[in-house]
């Protein structure tokens, strides 16, 4: 959608569209555009399957609020955490972290560091100095086994925790599309 507005027919990252539109000044265009895609209505059923496992801790890269969703429909009460704000003295269980920021956080201000999208904004979001970041290093640490489903490891921060030590890379398993291509397999090494 964000290619369709800026009248091009290439193919471009998202983190390279998201900057020009920053750079381009069009951020309320490139706002528009996130809200249509990222504010979901519902979720599917299997996404209400995921919600009733008990995690210790739900980290996500999505902006949306899909699991906190799948949450609510199932009757399980879960809190939302944008990692950037002030949020470490709020309880450390039944929460879902938003590892890049929340729809909630969305504005021009935030589209260069809480709303980590761009590649300045990822530059610029602190997520690696906060207690969250450290707590889910512990948490992989932890963990009898780390199960990370519909990711791509766009992120590199993700991609060197997980790669920090053999044992994480051991216990982690990753569920991804069954029409992932094989560039996409290689990517989540």
């Amino acid at each position: 959608a964000l290619i369709k507005k800026m009248n091009q027919d290439i193919k471009l990252p998202l983190k390279d569209i998201v900057d020009y539109y920053i750079s381009s000044e069009k951020v309320s265009d490139l706002i528009d555009v996130l809200e249509d895609e990222f504010i979901i209505k519902n979720v599917c059923n299997y996404h209400e399957f995921i919600a009733e496992i008990q995690w210790k801790r739900c980290y996500t890269t999505n902006y949306d609020f899909g699991f906190e969703m799948a949450c609510k429909n199932i009757g399980k009460k879960v809190r939302s955490i944008n990692p950037l704000s002030n949020s470490d003295e709020l309880r450390e269980n039944n929460v879902c972290i938003h590892i890049n920021g929340d729809m909630n956080v969305l504005n021009k201000k935030t589209l260069n560091n809480e709303f980590a999208l761009g590649d300045i904004s990822y530059v610029n979001n602190n997520f690696d100095a906060t207690y969250w970041f450290n707590l889910l290093k512990r948490d992989f640490d932890s963990a009898s086994a780390i199960i990370i489903i519909g990711y791509s490891l766009y992120d590199d921060l993700i991609k060197k925790v997980l790669s920090s030590n053999k044992s994480i890379k051991e216990k982690t398993f990753i569920i991804t599309s069954p029409t992932a291509t094989d560039g996409d397999i290689f990517r989540l090494g």
